[in-house]
């Protein structure tokens, strides 16, 4: 067994008197020197009610958690991390691994992300452990709304997650969407916000973005002013798009998302209810914009239902890149014919950050021609809504 040497610390101080130094050490520092007693491995000690709670582990896949209340520490449980999926089988990563913990709200007792190369694709980097009626455990996620503790290690079905991080009293985790291939995914996983609620972690929010009708519409709107013009909606032709600059696709506490730059063209934009109805006349000059991911888009989609024929529905914004090989038929293409030969990536809620119900029928994204006709909504200089026509 490989052991760590230095012990880390994540928490915060305890007793602490702004303004005065202690003259011995604090509660939290006792405990841990306590702690190295116990056991050799590298520990991470969180504070909790009632005393601490902490993880300890090797470089050889061993964890053990301990908890300390009434001045001792005893171990709770045992349990295992994944093995280095890019080495192979029986082998783990001698620098790579790394654990963090906190104290959610509620909670009992503390959650541990343990980080590593567990897939060996950068699919999943992330295995969460906490404790539960099962004890203490991987958190294995059950469909979409609970995180229970399976009270055991890893196993061949667990829930490896791209990236997770502890933000505002919540777990935060990022799963690679099964609808794109890792490198798309990577900038734009099903992100889930949970919180502790009764005996475990519970699902609070989460960014995938529901589909729904848009009512058709008579668009007649002036060019695009400025790249930060006044709150209003504006005519644009949509002549390019791209991921926001190099270095920004998510790695495990990245960024909250990768970014989407925008190359619009001023246009006026007359009586315009579809493509090929409108009345456009371009401007000079071209902006860049970067809207967030998930900015509010409608597109044009072709129902199955070939009486209700072309309508529209909202979704996010990333369609629009055209680098997911599953999305575009051409993965060199930003904008194109999109032929949703497999609707279940997005007709199953949670696989995708975009949920296409089946109830509204759609069998393929419209034509989006290059340049596209866009009417788009700012708000205090930032882009909020577009709506492909």
């Amino acid at each position: 067994m490989l052991a760590l040497g230095t012990a880390v610390l994540v928490g915060m101080c305890v007793s602490c008197t702004p303004g005065h130094h202690s003259a011995g050490p604090t509660p939290t520092a006792a405990a841990r020197a306590a702690l190295a007693r116990k056991t050799s491995l590298a520990t991470v000690v969180v504070p909790v009610r009632g005393g601490f709670d902490a993880a300890a582990y090797d470089l050889d896949g061993h964890l053990q958690f301990w908890q300390y209340a009434s001045g001792t520490w005893r171990e709770a449980a045992q349990s295992t991390y994944p093995e280095d999926a890019g080495d192979g089988t029986g082998t783990f990563d001698e620098s790579g691994v790394s654990v963090s913990g906190a104290d959610l709200p509620g909670a009992p007792h503390a959650v541990f992300i343990v980080t590593g190369p567990f897939t060996g694709d950068g699919s999943g980097h992330v295995v969460v452990y906490g404790d539960g009626p099962q004890g203490w455990g991987v958190l294995d996620q059950q469909g979409r709304a609970s995180l229970p503790s399976s009270g055991t290690g890893v196993s061949d079905n667990i829930m490896i997650y791209l990236g997770a991080r502890f933000t505002g009293g919540t777990l935060e985790t990022d799963l690679a969407s099964g609808a794109f291939d890792e490198a798309f995914g990577s900038g734009f996983p099903v992100r889930s916000y949970w919180h502790w609620s009764g005996s475990g972690l519970v699902l609070d929010h989460d960014n995938i973005m529901t589909a729904r009708p848009v009512p058709a519409a008579t668009v007649t709107v002036l060019p695009l002013p400025s790249a930060a013009p006044p709150d209003g909606v504006y005519g644009v032709l949509v002549e390019g798009a791209s991921e926001a600059g190099s270095g920004t696709v998510l790695l495990p506490g990245g960024p909250a998302d990768a970014g989407i730059t925008l190359t619009l063209r001023p246009a006026r934009l007359q009586g315009c209810t579809s493509a090929t109805a409108c009345a456009i006349r371009p401007g000079t000059g071209q902006y860049t914009e970067r809207p967030a991911a998930d900015t509010l888009t409608d597109y044009p989609v072709v129902l199955a239902d070939a009486d209700k024929g072309r309508e529209e529905i909202s979704g996010p914004l990333w369609p629009l890149l055209g680098v997911a090989e599953t999305v575009w038929p051409d993965e060199d293409s930003l904008l194109g014919t999109v032929d949703l030969d497999a609707p279940s990536a997005f007709a199953s809620l949670g696989q995708s950050p975009w949920y296409i119900p089946q109830p509204l029928g759609v069998a393929a994204l419209g034509r989006i021609p290059q340049p596209e006709p866009a009417e788009i909504t700012f708000q205090h200089g930032r882009p909020v809504e577009i709506r492909l026509l």
